[in-house]
């Protein structure tokens, strides 16, 4: 079953705390994307590519963030127009603050921002996406 409940954030690692490997989304939503990236340059429409802050917990458990994050880079490579803002990274915005986040932890794969979180990450988001459209990358 799914490893989580709704509403539950799991706060410590527990004795069953497991770290999940990271699994390549399909091709079919990656040819998707890349066409969507080619149309958008073809458009001139500048595009963002936005992580999502989990929880600390959930953060830990999806150990193969690299990975993840250098398939996403190189997707985006070619297209001048995307860039990547990454918003899952302790040093950039504070995923251990427990009240930020409805859900996950330790254990689970993905948690889901607060209200309170998603206020934070909105102040985050409208910082870069003015300096992305103002001509800064």
């Amino acid at each position: 079953g799914y490893p989580h409940q709704p509403g539950v954030l799991t706060e410590h690692k527990g004795v069953d705390f497991h770290r999940v490997s990271y699994r390549p989304y399909p091709g079919e939503e990656g040819e998707y994307l890349l066409r969507l990236l080619q149309e958008t340059g073809r458009d001139g429409v500048t595009v963002a590519l936005v992580m999502i802050p989990d929880y600390i917990g959930t953060y830990e458990t999806n150990f193969q963030r690299d990975i993840f994050r250098r398939d996403i880079e190189n997707l985006a490579r070619p297209f001048p127009h995307a860039h990547i803002l990454d918003y899952n990274d302790p040093a950039v915005f504070p995923l251990q603050e427990s009240r930020y986040f409805l859900d996950g932890g330790y254990g689970n794969e993905n948690s889901h921002l607060s209200a309170e979180g998603a206020q934070v990450f909105n102040t985050l988001l409208l910082r870069d996406l003015r300096r992305l459209y103002r001509g800064g990358a």
